[in-house]
């Protein structure tokens, strides 16, 4: 298997529908932390002697590899470090990084690593000088598995590392470490390229590859050993805690802000069984949702927040289930764009450990005046052991796809249907609640658009009738969508200025359409129209009728323009 070094042309495709609504009524999170004891989703008993042991050809890359630039601890130390102000520690032992006879091997096989061509870049060496210095960025990806194992590789946990970083060369210094006749031999520089032709040289045949591999597998296996000691020690600390409210000058929130006051002292207080009544609060509202209309007292916006109130209980009272269940609920109205997408997927990560952690320990905890041991700086430690001949960290296979199977088939034999599972995907989405995801704020009120290239599943359905329940529509744009009629109903909608019905198979309008006083513009290019209704010419606000594409005839137009001389009508 050799590195891969090409371009990835990405096209991301994002769903119209997910898009976040703007709304009357406000979601307000509060902030808070709560002291909090996290446990190792592996057994805590087994956490004495591991063992690290990484699998990737020879070929790409080894212990060698590792050693060529020596101060790896420097290089590690850049990415994120232990979460700031938390304890990290276990019970009975300090914890041994070994090579023989671990209670727990840390098993990490490499993915392929790819890289797009680098971007070379020129930066002035001062500002008066016209002479530059020569640097080449890579955007990388070089994904990790890992497995968690038992002394007789029973799968305990795991998890990918998958992180695009990017990683630059040049303009920097380092020391190369090279070895020959039984010692080793130490050459310290700085890569200072002042013209293109060097840099490229440097990384066709010289070291340039080699640091950049060394640098990614340095910053992929630093966030590895981050996510690894979360999952092997106990960590003690505060914790963020984030609960919900609502704003909005229409509706008394009083009961919101008043549970969610209560919930804060009860959480403070580690009584997460006391939750039952800022729950049942929560609960009774959601019952209110309204999820099309923005201005209504539980809109969407205010009904997700509800929802993650509950999930927060529930995970913190361990109700995996409940939990997973309003997380799924939540997704539901969430786009995978929006800033509350990041919320959701932590809480559904934290989930996942809690869970785990509760199977594999229980209560367990240490004890009042129980001796607690720091946790081994895992970091420190395996970059100055790099430098020992003897040490036994890399073998020689490829054994990424194998483990990625055997992990994927570990999850749905040993987790099943968790819970965390069920948070991961979104729940089935109402016609209410998917039009309300496509509600925008617009001047004047809001509006609502469907299209036929997007919508195709709604393409030949009848007009949605939970359009009428949003309050201060002005634009509604059906476009595309093959609907054969235009209800009546209509004419409730009095607050409607742009109508656009363009590529239906609408052959008459409703005779109602005469009551929506506001309208300005409305098209109706590309359908079957013979005939208007008399009482479009009650529409004393409409300047626009757009009838190109119908088989009206000139006549008719001429009828309708004489009756209505303001209005600039378009034909064919």
């Amino acid at each position: 298997m050799k590195p891969i070094f090409s371009f990835c042309f990405v096209l991301v495709l994002a769903s119209i529908h997910l898009i976040p609504t703007a709304s009357a009524q406000r979601a307000s999170t509060k902030d808070f932390k709560i002291e909090y004891l996290e446990k190792p989703t592996v057994p805590e008993n087994l956490v004495r002697n591991v063992a690290f042991q990484i699998q990737v050809p020879a070929s790409v890359f080894d212990l060698s590899s590792l050693r060529l630039f020596g101060k790896a601890m420097d290089e590690m130390k850049t990415d994120a470090e232990r979460l700031s102000g938390m304890k990290f520690f276990s019970l009975e032992q300090e914890v041994e990084v070994v090579d023989e006879f671990p209670t727990v091997v840390v098993d990490i096989a490499m993915g392929e690593f790819v890289a797009n061509p680098p971007r070379i870049q020129g930066t002035p060496v001062s500002k008066e000088s016209e002479e530059k210095i020569f640097t080449a960025t890579f955007d990388c990806r070089w994904p990790m598995q890992v497995m968690i194992r038992n002394a007789e590789g029973e799968l305990l946990d795991g998890f990918q590392i998958s992180t695009q970083r990017t990683i630059k060369f040049g303009n920097e210094e380092f020391t190369k470490i090279e070895s020959g006749r039984g010692k080793l031999s130490y050459t310290k520089g700085k890569w200072d390229f002042r013209n293109e032709s060097d840099l490229r040289a440097e990384l066709a045949s010289g070291d340039g590859v080699p640091r950049v591999m060394w640098k990614m597998f340095l910053n992929q296996f630093s966030e590895a050993i981050d996510e690894l000691e979360q999952r092997m020690f106990f960590i003690e600390g505060k914790r963020q805690v984030a609960l919900g409210t609502a704003k909005g000058r229409k509706f008394d929130y009083t009961a919101l802000d008043e549970a969610l006051d209560n919930a804060e002292d009860l959480f403070d207080a580690g009584d997460f069984e006391g939750l039952d009544a800022p729950m049942a609060v929560w609960t009774d509202w959601l019952g209110k949702a309204d999820y099309i209309n923005p201005k209504a007292e539980v809109n969407q916006e205010v009904a997700v927040e509800l929802m993650l109130n509950l999930a927060t209980a529930h995970l913190y009272r361990k109700e995996w289930a409940a939990c997973g269940a309003q997380l799924s609920a939540a997704r539901t109205y969430v786009s995978p764009l929006s800033d509350l997408n990041g919320r959701l997927e932590t809480m559904t990560a934290l989930l996942e450990k809690r869970r785990k952690s509760d199977l594999a320990n229980g209560d367990k905890r240490p004890g009042e005046d129980e001796k607690t041991y720091k946790a081994v700086d895992f970091k420190n430690l395996i970059a100055r052991r790099t430098q020992n001949k003897d040490v036994q960290m890399f073998i020689n296979a490829a054994l990424f796809d194998a483990y990625v199977a055997e992990f994927a088939q570990w999850q749905v034999d040993v987790l099943g249907d968790a819970p965390e599972a069920q948070a991961a995907q979104a729940g089935e989405l109402g016609m209410d609640a998917r039009l309300g995801q496509r509600v925008s704020r617009v001047p004047g009120g809001f509006a609502l658009g469907l299209m036929g290239l997007v919508d195709a599943d709604l393409v030949g359905q009848p007009f949605p009738e939970e359009i009428f329940a949003i309050d201060d529509l002005v634009s509604l744009s059906l476009s595309g969508m093959q609907m054969g009629e235009l209800p009546e109903r209509i004419g409730d909608v009095g607050t409607l200025k742009v109508l656009d019905m363009t590529g239906n198979l609408l052959s008459a309008l409703p005779e109602r359409i005469g009551e929506l006083a506001l309208l300005e513009r409305l098209i109706l290019r590309n359908n079957q129209l013979t005939e208007i209704p008399a009482g479009l010419r009650n529409c004393v606000s409409l300047k626009v009728l757009d009838l190109r594409g119908n088989p009206i005839s000139a006549e008719t137009v001429s009828a309708l323009q004489a009756a209505m001389p303001e209005v600039k009508i378009k034909t064919d």
